[in-house]
This record gives structure tokens, C-alpha cells and sequence, in this order.
């Protein structure tokens, strides 16, 4: 299983049609095409980041995550909705912090601190 939120060393496996892919433990993973080095060809290894999109997508990124699943992070709250709230952490795709996961409720622009976990349950 591909680590989320964690960095690793991921090998370029395609630059064609103003995509990369790379491969990453047998998977192809897509990585946005502007945050390739320059002069970068297949085979070429990049430190990335793993995250899921909004359509819950493998996606890589070259940017690191402010906090490592894990691990204990003040977070700024970027914006607030009645299911909880949506945090900076340094990747495309906020950090989700469930209504239920709130000691007290939490608004925009404050800082939190948040213990980072992956939420393997899925709805359906």
C-alpha cells in the first residue's frame, strides 16, 4: 500500500502528451506536469508526496506536507462548514477535521492543534 502523506522516492515513468506519470511500488501515479524539474526524462527519481484528490485519486505532489500522519501540528483552519473544517497542510487537498473530532468549534484563520491520522473508513 502507497503511503499517504509521507514522502518518498518515486521514479518518472512517462512524460508524454503534457502528463507525467510515475511509478510508485507497481502503480501509476499521476504528478502535475509543472511541478517536474526541468530536462526531466523517464527514470529520473523525484522526492514526492502521495495524497488523495477530491475524487479521491492517487495524486503525487513535490510539495511536502507541513505534518506527517502520525504526528501532533498547530494548523491554520481555512474555512469552516456544518460537516467540520478544512485545514493548511502544505499539499493540494486540505486536511479535513470532522465536527466530531472537535474539542470546541473552530473558525476560520485560527490556528489548532490537530493530531494527524488516515481515515480508512469508507461511506457508502
Amino acid at each position: 500500500m502507497i503511503p499517504l502523506g509521507i514522502p518518498l522516492t518515486a521514479a518518472v515513468k512517462a512524460i508524454e502528451s503534457g502528463r507525467c506519470i510515475l511509478d510508485i511500488e507497481g502503480q501509476d501515479i499521476p504528478l502535475n506536469i509543472w511541478e517536474l524539474p526541468k530536462r526531466s526524462k523517464p527514470g529520473r527519481e523525484l522526492e514526492v508526496t502521495v495524497y488523495n484528490d477530491s475524487k479521491e485519486s492517487l495524486k503525487a505532489t513535490r510539495l511536502t506536507p507541513f505534518v506527517r500522519p502520525g504526528e501532533f501540528a498547530p494548523l491554520k483552519v481555512k474555512s469552516v462548514n456544518e460537516w467540520g473544517a478544512f485545514l493548511e497542510w502544505g499539499l493540494p487537498k486540505d486536511l479535513f477535521l470532522p465536527v466530531r473530532e472537535q474539542a470546541e468549534p473552530v473558525r476560520r484563520g485560527q490556528r489548532v492543534v490537530v493530531w494527524v491520522m488516515l481515515d480508512h473508513e469508507k461511506k457508502g
